[in-house]
């Protein structure tokens, strides 16, 4: 039975931490299989139109995405609060909290967000779906690999400029 769950951490496919992941980046280790599932995932900043201009992030231990490591390098006095769950993070910018950095179709997704930014070019980056070479053609991994490849290569919203 698939099971689905939010790491901030990289969990080693190697080990089979995980089946199946989703990475920045396309992996270099031969024992890793991967499918580019868009060309570009976009960022911005959401927030609302009443929020304060202050950004809510991961703590510092917990920041290895390129947007968390992004506020922190440009706008680190400006952080309001830090959070363990990108979920809390969304639920605190909903409440009008502070702002967000996450991808566009995201934020598009979100009730509630408007985009405050246009595309922060700097993080922007590929989105790779990732399995062990091996465990790849294991029928109920291969089910799990066809599911995740058509959800996310089905077109999503591009920021604004």
């Amino acid at each position: 039975m698939p099971e689905f769950l939010a790491a901030n951490a990289k969990l080693d496919i190697a080990r089979r931490e995980a089946d199946i992941g989703i990475r920045a980046q396309r992996p270099d280790q031969p024992w890793l299989s991967a499918r580019r599932t868009n060309a570009r995932l976009d960022y911005a900043v959401f927030g609302r139109a009443d929020a304060p201009e202050g950004f809510i992030t991961l703590s510092e231990d917990l920041a290895i995405a390129p947007a968390d490591r992004w506020i922190r390098a440009r706008h680190g006095s400006r952080i309001v609060t830090e959070v363990n769950t990108m979920r809390l993070a969304l639920d605190l910018a909903r409440a009008g909290l502070g702002r967000i950095v996450v991808p566009v179709f995201a934020g598009h997704d979100d009730s509630g967000l408007l985009q405050l930014s246009g595309p922060i070019d700097e993080i922007a980056h590929e989105e790779w779906l990732v399995a062990h070479a091996e465990a790849r053609n294991d029928p109920p991994v291969r089910r799990a690999l066809m599911a995740m490849e058509r959800l996310l290569t089905r077109p999503r919203p591009r920021a604004s400029p």
